[in-house]
């Protein structure tokens, strides 16, 4: 049937429509989805990594490390007070009693080193004549502790508090230290912040550093660790720790006037001490009777020597001379200028002095030695004698 054109045209309209709506539908439909938001940068795994052996190592050490007060008895008082009377001409005198007092003389750190109540520290906190020496635990608890031990040589003291099965620090080598390598310092920050703990790096090793006390006494320590951790009055004869919570070093000094250089006393030269300690009841030391200094850059450009390792035997500071008289270097014929290369096959460097080969050797050890006399190497031996008591 043919249907008339305006009819068609309003069929055609309407699908029209229909289509438009359909699509109108189409276009419309909203579909609700979550905002986006960026998510935050990933840290790095191995700062998380440091951070939580950080964490850990802080946790195995700090049980073992004690806070140290020292007093001493001093006397006041005495003599006697003279009054003239003028009306009488006379004179009336007047004793002052003595009276005894107990004044604090400083504070430091220590670490246990072993279970029955030995302790670690430096001869600079406790060394002094009839110390009074309260030990703080990390537990609130407190000890009276007696001095077993002053070592004159590297600023160590040993002491010991009644107890048994107390927590201990674990005691590593540092022989094996890296420049750069991540070190932390625990101690009693400026006597006042107990178990503080600084983060830092190796800096240098084998450096000779001149500390003081504070009041007038001044040491000489050889073969030290230098650290940018932060070591404050108070940290003296705490642990220098590794990330893996072993104690290489016992903080010791800081360089006055500067920031960030500090320096610790290798763990390799206390541990023959404690071992003296418990083996003779008192510390003995291994003596081969030279001066010497580990070559540095600067001494080998000062001498203009040909090489850049070993154990330069020299005068010291006060003229003193480079081969003791009637020792055993003298008896083994070393001379002023020596360069000491090897004892024992021990390469010396500024990683591995002469003095902590010595500090490992006990007085009858037999020792030989590879030495550099002008453009001559040479090998002689020696037999330790034992130092005497300072």
């Amino acid at each position: 049937m043919k249907m008339p054109k305006n009819q068609i045209a309003i069929i055609i309209f309407v699908l029209g429509l229909i289509t438009l709506g359909a699509g109108a539908i189409a276009v419309t439909k909203v579909t609700k989805t979550a905002p986006k938001v960026a998510a935050p940068p990933a840290a790095p795994l191995a700062a998380y990594a440091e951070q939580n052996q950080t964490i850990m190592a802080v946790k195995a050490v700090s049980a073992a490390v004690v806070s140290i007060m020292v007093q001493q008895k001093v006397q006041t008082g005495g003599g006697e007070i003279i009054t003239f009377n003028p009306q009488t001409g006379g004179t009336t005198r007047e004793r002052i009693p003595v009276k005894e007092e107990i004044k604090e003389y400083g504070r430091g750190t220590g670490f246990i080193v072993r279970q029955d109540g030995m302790i670690v520290t430096n001869k600079h906190v406790v060394g002094i004549s009839n110390p009074i020496i309260t030990v703080f635990l990390s537990d609130g608890t407190s000890a009276t502790a007696e001095v077993m031990g002053l070592d004159q040589l590297n600023d160590i003291a040993v002491l010991k508090i009644p107890g048994k099965n107390l927590p201990t620090a674990l005691i590593g080598s540092s022989d094996d230290l890296e420049i750069g390598q991540t070190v932390l310092a625990i101690g009693n920050s400026l006597g006042r912040y107990q178990n503080t703990v600084t983060k830092g790096i190796v800096s240098g090793v084998g450096r000779s550093v001149t500390a003081g006390n504070g009041r007038g006494l001044l040491e000489t320590i050889a073969g030290t660790i230098q650290t940018d951790a932060s070591i404050n009055p108070g940290n003296s004869g705490g642990p220098l720790i590794t990330l893996e919570g072993a104690v290489i070093g016992v903080n010791t000094a800081i360089e006055s006037g500067a920031q960030g250089v500090s320096f610790a006393i290798p763990i390799n030269i206390v541990t023959p001490i404690i071992g003296s300690l418990v083996r003779n009841g008192k510390i003995i030391h291994a003596l081969l009777g030279v001066r010497f200094a580990m070559i540095t850059p600067e001494i080998r450009a000062e001498k203009k020597l040909t090489i850049s390792d070993g154990a330069y035997l020299t005068p010291g500071a006060g003229g003193e001379p480079a081969i003791v008289p009637n020792s055993p270097a003298s008896r083994a014929g070393l001379r002023e200028g020596d360069i000491i290369l090897e004892m024992n096959g021990v390469k010396l460097n500024q990683k591995k002095s002469l003095q902590d080969v010595i500090a490992s050797l006990t007085p009858g050890t037999y020792v030989t030695f590879k030495i550099m006399r002008g453009d001559v190497t040479l090998r002689l031996s020696a037999v330790l004698d034992e130092l005497p008591a300072q």
